[in-house]
């Protein structure tokens, strides 16, 4: 009906769930450590991972470093793998809960340290986090086939679809 009246369909994307009981934790690669920005050097550490992972600007804003401040202190969640050396490896975030549900996003590992487990461990930090705060659902969707498998690995099913659509 929508198509009729003028709207367009952008994409149709599946969304994956994952529930306490299916999470599954690999463990974190040798090398690496995860952790929470506490400070904002480490938040834009974070971001910094994320844009370069991304394509984004290498440097984060102050507004980008505030955002995850903010996301954290409203009880959301955020995750940074860190090398031994200090180097900020990748991470992700999710949203607070809102009634026991939360979406996980921007998964991301820089490239020099991709196809190592990271991206799994991250997920599963970010996932096992939201659950120990009574989060009961988490769901995020999979950009491609790779992070798909990635989420799967991590006990991530697929539940259903979003539409995204826009008006002409």
């Amino acid at each position: 009906m929508l198509v009729a009246t003028g709207f367009t369909v952008e994409a149709r994307h599946t969304y994956l769930v994952c529930l306490p009981d299916t999470l599954k934790t690999p463990p974190t690669p040798g090398g690496f450590g995860l952790s929470e920005p506490a400070t904002e050097i480490q938040r834009a550490a974070l971001v910094s991972a994320q844009n370069n992972a991304f394509g984004g600007e290498p440097v984060p804003s102050e507004a980008d470093v505030a955002r995850l401040r903010r996301l954290q202190t409203a009880g959301g969640v955020a995750v940074m793998a860190v090398t031994d050396n200090g180097t900020c490896a990748g991470g992700g975030q999710a949203v607070p809960p809102n009634d026991a549900v939360s979406e996980v996003a921007g998964i991301a590992v820089r490239t020099p340290y991709r196809r190592q487990g990271l991206a799994s461990a991250i997920t599963a930090g970010i996932t096992r986090r939201l659950f120990a705060t009574g989060a009961e659902i988490a769901w995020l969707e999979a950009s491609g086939e790779d992070s798909w498998r990635v989420y799967e690995r991590v006990g991530y099913r697929p539940a259903g679809q979003r539409l995204y659509i826009a008006v002409n």
